[in-house]
């Protein structure tokens, strides 16, 4: 976890000042444009993703290399057939979701990013089975960085929505290759119909639950893309990046240690709850402070920083932000009742979530627009999370009350502060002095509550390059 901090650290600056960057050299279609292309591959590719890597990863013996091929071959021809079906209805899509007249040719061209990525998908499992995280960390800091320097690039010199295109297919390859350069593995094309036939049936509630995923997290742009086109995709989903801008990026690093943790914890019933209730007391410390003080200062965030164009999406921020709110407390439980063998139940939760957030999204459309898939998402999400903390609460003493309490105590004071300061907020020059010393506060606290911890892992990572070096 603190090699994914660290790769946090790094990268969140660079995110930061990428999107105000682009922002304000790019429009809001150009946003909207990427954002349908982008689920459009990406999305449906994941119908192909089987669960075989989590099936991989969660399983008590390590992979053998006839497992390894055979889920390689699998994902190869899959997405080689996706990307061959993509192109051929490509100017058909582009057609119902209002693309642009050269976004059939954007389509096609972001197949070949898809393809590279099934070349990583065995070193990826290798690596975080082994809980290598500091080489995960290592490779995806060094493709960020060219992706967001290729973007930035581009944009600047006017290539619109075609510079998202060549950023992520410039990090894509550098991924594959620093993947395979630290994970190598015997690579070759393998079909064992037992081992497939096998690992797929235990794979397809790990696949139910990602395609309801899908659906849950790419509300906006499956329905805003072909109701209300690509202006309202790029305010719903900008809105949605920049509400969870910390907590989805901490989420994922919770998300990638905790499961493999709590796979290897599948029979110690105690030791997986105190490692959830550690998890989500730290990550509620993390993230509950920024989402509520971007609350107070999301006015005066846009204004000075992203642009006065983009205050039509103050709106649909504040919905997305309870929205953020309810997945900090679903998305961390659902991963553990995942990782314990409990794939059937989570895909059960996530689905009955899904459909009640598409629902009542749909019900606000009707009388609200665009907007009102924001509302709809954000009310049918809080129900389902509290259901799922009152199971786990049972079945793993989550103790939530406790686990809790210092993640909203802390984001109470720091709101506080925040509303005294927002008057004095008049400029960027003051947006950002408020911005430190809420940034400040929430350090020393933090550090004041997890000092043990600090000093813990500060002493082990001491250690482990002492011995490197000796």
């Amino acid at each position: 976890m603190a090699a994914l901090v660290a790769r946090y650290c790094l990268l969140m600056p660079l995110s930061i000042v990428s999107s105000v960057l682009l922002a304000r050299w790019l429009s809001v279609q150009d946003f909207g444009v990427f954002t349908s292309v982008t689920f459009l591959v990406f999305g449906i590719g994941s119908l192909f993703e089987l669960g075989l890597i989590s099936v991989l990863i969660q399983q008590p013996e390590p992979p053998t290399v006839a497992e390894q091929r055979t889920v390689f071959t699998v994902y190869l021809a899959f997405f080689a057939v996706l990307a061959l079906l993509l192109m051929l209805s490509a100017p058909w899509l582009a057609l119902v979701f209002r693309l642009p007249n050269d976004g059939s040719s954007l389509l096609r061209w972001m197949t070949l990013p898809m393809l590279l990525g099934a070349l990583g998908s065995v070193p990826t499992v290798m690596l975080e089975r082994s809980l290598r995280f500091g080489s995960l960390a290592a490779v995806e800091v060094s493709s960020t960085f060219l992706e967001k320097l290729v973007t930035l690039v581009l944009a600047y010199q006017g290539f619109g929505f075609w510079s998202f295109l060549w950023g992520t297919l410039a990090a894509v390859g550098l991924r594959m290759s620093l993947l395979n350069i630290c994970s190598p593995w015997s690579f070759g094309l393998a079909w064992d119909g037992g081992v497939l036939r096998h690992r797929m049936a235990q794979g397809m509630w790990f696949q139910g639950v990602n395609l309801a995923h899908m659906a849950r997290e790419n509300l906006h742009t499956l329905v805003a893309g072909p109701t209300c086109g690509p202006h309202a995709v790029g305010l719903l989903n900008w809105s949605t990046n920049l509400a969870t801008l910390v907590p989805a990026n901490a989420l994922m690093l919770a998300h990638r240690v905790t499961f493999t943790a709590y796979a290897r914890l599948q029979h110690d019933h105690s030791e997986a709850g105190a490692v959830l209730r550690a998890t989500l007391r730290r990550l509620w410390l993390f993230t509950a402070p920024p989402m509520s003080c971007l609350w107070v200062l999301a006015d005066p965030l846009v204004r000075f920083v992203y642009g006065e164009v983009w205050l039509e999406a103050l709106p649909v921020l504040f919905w997305a932000l309870i929205r953020a709110w309810a997945g900090q407390l679903f998305s961390p439980l659902l991963v553990f009742i995942n990782a314990r063998g409990q794939a059937a139940l989570g895909f059960r939760f996530i689905l009955a979530s899904t459909l009640l957030e598409w629902t009542l999204a749909m019900a606000f459309l009707a009388f609200m627009g665009y907007r009102g898939l924001a509302v709809g998402a954000a009310l049918g999400s809080i129900g389902p999370a509290i259901v799922m903390a009152v199971y786990v609460n049972r079945t793993a003493s989550l103790k939530p009350i406790a686990t809790l309490a210092p993640g909203l105590a802390l984001a109470s004071g720091l709101v506080a502060v925040s509303l005294l300061m927002a008057p004095l907020v008049t400029s960027w020059q003051t947006l950002l002095g408020a911005i430190m010393i809420l940034a400040l506060l929430w350090v020393l606290v933090v550090g004041f509550l997890e000092r043990c911890l600090i000093v813990d892992v500060w002493a082990r990572l001491r250690g482990r390059f002492l011995r490197n070096a000796a």
